[in-house]
């Protein structure tokens, strides 16, 4: 979009589903329903998401619901696709589906904290674009929930037209200070463990066993 615009990077975008969507049909009446499904729980999720904009009462159950559909579900459908076209059994196709799915909650949450924990140097990308957009990843959402003096500040950012970027390191800075990514590695620690659980009932090789170990290891080290 920087060097043909935005409207050019749209059309680009929508040729590239078009040709998605093509394969899809290749594969079968089922996937092709499946990713149709799935584009839909993309929208609700991000529609979810647009709806909290700059709003300081979002739960943190209205976040997950938004996770779920924008992230979790892309990763589930993912998985559960190269399944169905490997004719696994049915056993094996679920839990395929809920490794994808509790991945991609685990994965979305991680990134919103490194968002706020990381600098620009380390991600390879600006920090803290979400609080500027009055975007509520779960660091901040919970900051609005569980500290009261944090969350007096916190509504202070998402008042519209949104927190100005001068402000952006200190807001980063008590978000921080305040302890809200611990309680996040909680909540990953859990998705992660689901994650595992079903890809222990996969029919795995002893390196697919490895690889899975190792996958553990890197979600564990993502904290560090």
């Amino acid at each position: 979009n920087a060097r043909w615009s935005n409207i050019v990077a749209i059309l680009a975008g929508d040729y590239l589903l078009a040709q998605a969507s093509a394969l899809a049909a290749s594969l079968g009446a089922d996937v092709a329903a499946l990713l149709a499904a799935t584009i839909g729980e993309l929208c609700r999720g991000q529609v979810l998401e647009l709806q909290y904009l700059f709003d300081t009462d979002r739960s943190e159950d209205s976040y997950l619901s938004a996770i779920e559909g924008k992230t979790s579900s892309l990763m589930a459908t993912a998985c559960r696709v190269g399944g169905m076209v490997s004719n696994v059994s049915a056993d094996t196709l679920d839990a395929l589906t809920q490794f994808g799915q509790h991945l991609g909650m685990c994965f979305q949450i991680v990134d919103d904290v490194l968002d706020v924990t990381r600098t620009e140097a380390e991600l390879g990308k600006p920090v803290g674009n979400d609080l500027l957009r009055g975007k509520q990843g779960l660091p901040l959402v919970l900051a609005l929930t569980g500290h009261r003096k944090l969350a007096e500040t916190a509504r202070s950012w998402l008042a519209p037209p949104g927190m100005r970027r001068r402000d952006l390191a200190a807001a980063v800075e008590l978000l921080r200070e305040a302890g809200v990514a611990e309680r996040c590695q909680g909540l990953t620690t859990t998705w992660t463990e689901r994650a595992l659980v079903a890809a222990a009932k996969l029919p795995l090789s002893e390196e697919g066993a490895m690889e899975l170990e190792i996958l553990g290891r890197w979600l564990g080290e993502r904290w560090n």
